[in-house]
């Protein structure tokens, strides 16, 4: 796994024990069949329910890659999902212009998943 580090502006406010890779501390003492089954994709099925992914294209902590990786493996269970690039967007949304926009979309969405009666799995 490539090491992520938060952008130098932010890097350089905290302190060196914050600097540790956070998955390393989420993780620590786990071994590797522990770690794997921390894998969303890993837990994918036909009944999950729909999904909102909205992810920083810039995020240098966690790859958009790994937003697109869950995308295709929801989408290949048939579960309803979007994925919603935020362009130049990083982590936690930082360098994103119009936050609010994001928090409304995803409300939004939510209103109309709850709203919608889902296909039953079978």
């Amino acid at each position: 796994m490539p090491r992520l580090t938060p952008p130098p502006e932010i890097a350089a406010q905290l302190p060196p024990e914050l600097l540790e890779q956070p998955i390393e501390v989420l993780l620590d003492g786990a071994d590797e069949a522990a770690r794997a089954d921390l894998s969303p994709i890993r837990h994918v099925t036909t009944g999950a329910p729909p999904f909102l992914l909205v992810h920083g294209t810039v995020d240098d902590l966690v790859p958009f890659a790994q937003s697109e990786a869950l995308e295709a493996a929801l989408s290949a269970a048939g579960v309803r999902v979007r994925l919603v690039p935020v362009e130049g967007a990083g982590h936690i949304f930082h360098r994103c212009d119009d936050v609010e926009a994001v928090v409304r979309l995803s409300v939004e969405y939510l209103a109309h998943a709850l709203r919608t009666p889902q296909r039953q799995a079978g």
